[in-house]
């Protein structure tokens, strides 16, 4: 099943690296205070600016997101894609 191998491929990529130190849930931060049942779309912005504070406190954060979110028909404008560009 496709879905079991990406998991796989995942924990294994997960396996190989040194624990992080904080795990961010990206869809939440992003969502945070929006309503997308109203149209209102995942703020890059958000997430970048919480990924930037644990990087400027000397932590390595894993961001965690689905890839629907970054997907060429994402709703993301061109500065969006640029920042996920730099994650």
């Amino acid at each position: 099943d496709k879905q079991i191998q990406a998991f796989d491929n995942f924990t294994s990529w997960l396996q190989r690296r040194p624990p992080p130190d904080a795990v961010i849930d990206g869809a939440n931060v992003g969502y945070y205070s929006l309503r997308p049942d109203q149209g209102e779309t995942l703020s890059y912005a958000k997430v970048g600016e919480v990924v930037n504070w644990f990087e400027s406190k000397g932590m390595k954060p894993l961001l965690v997101m689905h890839a629907r979110h970054f997907m060429a028909n994402a709703p993301m404008s061109q500065r969006d894609r640029q920042l996920v560009q730099g994650w």
